[in-house]
């Protein structure tokens, strides 16, 4: 998934490309699907907040009775373009998520890795969303 937010704006676009599940053989998979849910509103001097919802399918999922891929980022982006990092990130585990931000400074692109959230065992996606997304300090 990617995001792209105008920071002066406030206004996005949810870009989104499930993955494909193959046994064996590349190309021999089925495509998962993907949803995301976006909540946004108005912050202090001219912040803007998020708040996505995010939620899979395994495009195997019915030969492996797991549950969907399921998680939560909440962020905030000021005018300058930087990411702010809101409370109440969860995920259920599995699998690993990377979260990043991208930014022109002075013409230079500039990457900044928000968070990354190590897989756990895939019975996880059986559960509730109740693994805290703990970002990177600024």
């Amino acid at each position: 998934m990617q995001v792209i937010v105008d920071p002066k704006t406030g206004q996005y676009r949810v870009h989104m490309k499930p993955g494909e599940s193959d046994v064996f053989v590349r190309g021999l998979g089925r495509m998962g699907t993907m949803t995301v849910s976006v909540y946004s509103g108005e912050g202090k001097d001219n912040t803007h907040h998020y708040s996505f919802l995010v939620s899979g399918r395994n495009g195997l999922s019915a030969l492996n009775g797991l549950g969907d891929i399921a998680f939560m980022v909440n962020v905030g982006v000021d005018a300058a373009g930087n990411v702010l990092r809101d409370p109440g990130s969860v995920t259920k585990g599995y699998p690993s998520l990377e979260g990043y931000a991208y930014r022109m400074v002075e013409g230079e692109l500039m990457i900044e890795a928000l968070f990354t959230v190590q897989e756990q065992d895939p019975s996880k996606l059986n559960e509730p969303m109740n693994v805290p997304i703990l970002f990177n300090p600024l």
